[in-house]
């Protein structure tokens, strides 16, 4: 029988994140939401359309996210593990705008 990887997200509260989640390595906090926080892991089941009740698919930047979390602790499996990803980079003409922008804004500031 074939299991496959799903590579999901859950919202926690606070709680069950420092009870339980937090406790074992395999979990990812991607981020939080008011007093809730949302945690990524990978589940496997023979269905591949399979997804647990009150779970969600990652986003690529969460499996992003969740590969830099779990790659230098040496926790398999990996999300991209196989896969190219290429990493976003930003324009030269975008950097220096947004110096000129922070330069503007500081000055701004500094006046009043």
């Amino acid at each position: 029988m074939k299991i496959y990887q799903c590579w999901v997200k859950k919202l926690v509260d606070k709680k069950e994140w420092n009870s339980h989640y937090s406790k074992l390595s395999s979990y990812c906090m991607l981020g939080k939401d008011f007093d809730k926080i949302w945690v990524g892991f990978v589940i496997g089941d023979p269905n591949p359309d399979y997804m647990p009740d009150n779970c969600f698919a990652l986003t690529t930047d969460e499996l992003r996210q969740v590969d830099e979390y779990r790659r230098p602790r040496n926790i398999a499996p990996l999300p991209l593990e196989g896969i190219k990803v290429e990493k976003r980079e930003i324009s030269k003409e975008t950097l220096s705008t947004l110096d000129k922008i922070k330069a503007k804004f500081i000055k701004m500031v500094s006046v009043e």
